[in-house]
């Protein structure tokens, strides 16, 4: 054989072979022979270890074989760990080699439990957490924590202060160990104001604020006629209650506060008298606020003068004319000489002020004064069930001082005996006087006789 290939074939029925070769294109072939195959196929199988479940034998297997997930169901409180080949741990997805059948092991681990926490953040009071296992989960329980003065529960955050907030009731999964924070947000209390507004500096009106907040109270315009008094506040002390614009820090509680009026007082002043050279008194007029009649001359006017004017600021002004008092204000008669051939004529009507009467002469001159002298006049008679009143007046002139009061008489009270024991035993004792009287005078007569 010069050249050619040398191939082998099967029978199509029988597990026999030849070999063919061929030379300048003629086929050449051998008898046929039998060909025994050593075993290369291997099964891979599984053992639970103290798992549950089954996986089944993967047959046929020769050379290089990847390690499967674990179809096992692990044993109470354990997971799965790795596969245990030959002795050695491997992880699902790691390559072995299979030269021989192979039993691959699950090997198993105690799952881990971690401590979960609560942490009151600032509250008080305890909260128990609990144990759980990796990657369980854990239930969030209603807050149980006494908020902080002014706050109130908001939510839980995981981790830290500042984790993801979740509300009771929901779940999170625990892979580690945990806290978690209280958190807290501040409470609104009312503010009620009646008779003005309360904001924050000077912004916009507010009816809630939290604990420790500035609050600005500002009173409304006072009616008419009226002046702002002062605040009356619940709940709180205020910088200053006399202001019509004061501040007070917000307490943990709701706060009230009104806002006071009261009637502008009038400012009232006295008139006083200057007899400029004359002689006497007048008595000062009290309680005067705006305008005032300029009184009869009460002075007794120098020797050769008459009164002529009052001077007021300057400005003489005539008995009779109305003037306009803003301050403590001092009229000052005015006198002018009596003119020659003068001759008193005083008048028939009496002149009088609340101490004196007197009768005057048209230059003012007084004669004939004296005090007056009073006597009690009855204005209005009081019964059992209403009052009276009387008044003093001069028996001279006239004058009148202001009424008084007459307390009403009152009557006995129905079914009341102790008055009339009183008048009976009264009625008894003067009866055996007059008794006496009449028996000690008889007898005096019969022994004179």
């Amino acid at each position: 054989m010069t050249s050619g290939t040398i191939s082998g074939f099967a029978s199509e029925t029988t597990n026999k072979y030849r070999l063919e070769a061929y030379e300048n294109g003629n086929p050449i072939r051998s008898n046929e022979f039998t060909v025994t195959w050593e075993g290369t196929d291997y099964t891979v199988s599984f053992d639970a270890n103290g798992g549950s479940g089954t996986m089944a034998d993967v047959n046929n297997v020769s050379g290089e074989y990847t390690l499967p997930a674990c179809g096992f169901t692990a044993p109470n409180g354990q997971r799965f760990k790795a596969w245990l080949v030959n002795g050695n741990q491997k992880a699902v997805g790691d390559k072995i080699t299979v030269s021989a059948n192979t039993v691959v092991t699950a090997i198993w681990e105690n799952i881990p439990e971690y401590i979960v926490s609560y942490n009151a953040n600032g509250g008080s009071g305890t909260m128990v957490g609990d144990m759980v296992e990796e990657n369980g989960k854990f239930t969030l329980e209603n807050c149980t924590y006494i908020a902080p003065e002014g706050y109130q529960f908001k939510a839980w955050a995981i981790g830290s202060v500042n984790g993801e907030q979740k509300q009771p009731g929901e779940q999170i999964t625990i892979t580690a160990e945990t806290y978690i924070y209280a958190i807290w947000e501040a409470v609104e209390y009312n503010v009620t104001v009646t008779g003005g507004t309360a904001s924050v500096g000077a912004g916009t009106p507010i009816t809630k604020a939290t604990m420790g907040t500035t609050v600005t109270l500002t009173a409304a315009p006072a009616p008419s006629d009226q002046m702002f008094d002062k605040w009356v506040v619940n709940g709180v002390a205020v910088a200053d209650a006399n202001s019509a614009t004061t501040t007070f820090v917000m307490p943990a509680g709701n706060v009230t506060a009104e806002a006071t009026y009261k009637d502008i007082p009038v400012v009232t002043y006295t008139v006083t008298f200057d007899a400029n050279g004359g002689t006497g008194t007048m008595a000062d007029v009290t309680g005067i606020s705006g305008e005032y009649t300029l009184p009869a001359n009460g002075f007794t006017a120098p020797a050769g003068k008459q009164f002529k004017a009052w001077s007021v600021d300057g400005n003489e002004k005539a008995v009779g004319d109305k003037i306009t008092v803003t301050a403590d204000t001092t009229v000052k008669a005015v006198w002018e000489t009596i003119p020659a051939g003068h001759t008193h004529n005083y008048g028939a009507d009496w002149k009088f002020d609340s101490v004196n009467h007197w009768k005057e002469c048209s230059c003012a001159d007084k004669d004939e004064v004296d005090a007056h002298s009073f006597k009690w006049v009855i204005d209005k008679e009081a019964t059992e069930t209403e009052k009276g009143s009387k008044h003093e007046e001069c028996t001279v002139c006239g004058y009148k001082k202001d009424a008084v009061e007459i307390p009403a008489t009152g009557t006995p009270k129905t079914g009341d005996s102790s008055n009339m024991l009183l008048w009976a035993a009264l009625l008894l004792a003067g009866g055996l006087g007059t008794f006496g009287t009449v028996a000690y005078s008889k007898k005096r007569k019969e022994d004179a006789e």
